[in-house]
């Protein structure tokens, strides 16, 4: 079966393998910046240490506890509002932290000025 010409003396190709190679290119970027993250992870996680965790735990409670308030009461009100107090309170308990003092840095040593002899 020859290939179909087009008028102007090229190849044409089917706009099939245009969606083909398009859709090939963006799902190759998609897993490459999708796997980067992975590079990143370990550090945060020793940075941080179970911050995620209790992250994850507080998004996917407030998510229930949010859906369910508004299946009890027919509005989001009270739970826009009881996450705003307990943002408020996050916040002053945040800023409550003390942290430990800090040793002053050692003082820079000189070096003695060199003698001719």
């Amino acid at each position: 079966m020859a290939r179909p010409r087009d008028p102007r003396g090229g190849v044409r190709i089917h706009y099939a393998w245009i969606v083909t190679g398009v859709t090939c290119l963006a799902l190759l970027a998609v897993a490459g910046v999708r796997s980067s993250s992975g590079v990143f992870v370990h550090p945060l996680q020793h940075e941080f240490g179970w911050i995620f965790l209790a992250h994850q735990i507080g998004a996917g409670l407030a998510s229930y506890v949010g859906g369910l308030v508004y299946d009890l009461t027919g509005t989001y009100t009270l739970a826009f509002l009881s996450a705003g107090v307990l943002g408020i309170l996050a916040a002053g308990m945040v800023l409550a932290i003390r942290e430990p003092g800090r040793a002053a840095p050692a003082p820079a040593v000189r070096a003695a000025p060199a003698t001719g002899d």
